[in-house]
């Protein structure tokens, strides 16, 4: 919890009525390690220590095993979510909230897929894509801001010519400078 990390190394299966197993990821992309946020680490600091597990399980039985599943929802997660958002939610579904939460902070598919251990974008796109909407509006506003401050702020503009210039000073390169274009001096080879 010092780093503020998360590792994912296996996951639980259910062999027979009620033995929870650990077993192996689904794919290699699977194994992660990702970074928690400092108020989910506080409360899994009070959890841990209200709690303590024998075992590296965060949620564990009193015995140090993993939970029941079918128990701690009827014990816990049902009267939770009864007092909450009620009905039909499920733990799974705390997995979408966060993708949501993450698609509303304006993350990009690709971090969201290794976040959650996807080989790649397009199952975050295939489901999620309809959280995306919006996106191309909030793209040409960002443009458009990140225009009017070069047109009001020339020390950015010029600093940018000069990076330019500097990098390919034998080739002549045209460069937006105070809302037009200008060619800069070429310098001789």
């Amino acid at each position: 919890m010092l780093r503020r990390t998360l590792r994912v190394d296996e996951q639980l299966s259910r062999q027979g009525s009620w033995k929870m197993v650990a077993g192996p990821l689904k794919s290699k992309k699977a194994y992660r390690t990702i970074g928690i946020p400092a108020f989910l680490c506080d409360e899994l600091a009070i959890h841990l220590s209200e709690y303590p597990s024998g075992s590296d399980l965060v949620f564990s039985h009193t015995q140090g095993g993993p939970l029941d599943n079918n128990r701690f929802r009827r014990r816990h997660w049902n009267p939770a979510v009864e007092a909450s958002v009620g009905p039909p939610c499920t733990p799974h579904d705390l997995r979408h909230t966060h993708v949501a939460m993450l698609i509303a902070e304006n993350q990009s598919p690709r971090y969201i897929a290794d976040r959650l251990g996807h080989e790649s974008t397009r199952t975050v796109l295939d489901v999620y894509g309809h959280l995306h909407e919006g996106v191309d509006q909030a793209a040409m506003e960002g443009l458009d801001r990140l225009r009017s401050e070069a047109q009001t702020d020339t020390r950015w503009v010029e600093r940018r010519f000069d990076e330019s210039r500097e990098r390919e000073s034998s080739i002549p390169v045209r460069d937006f400078y105070g809302g037009r274009c200008r060619e800069p001096a070429t310098s001789a080879v």
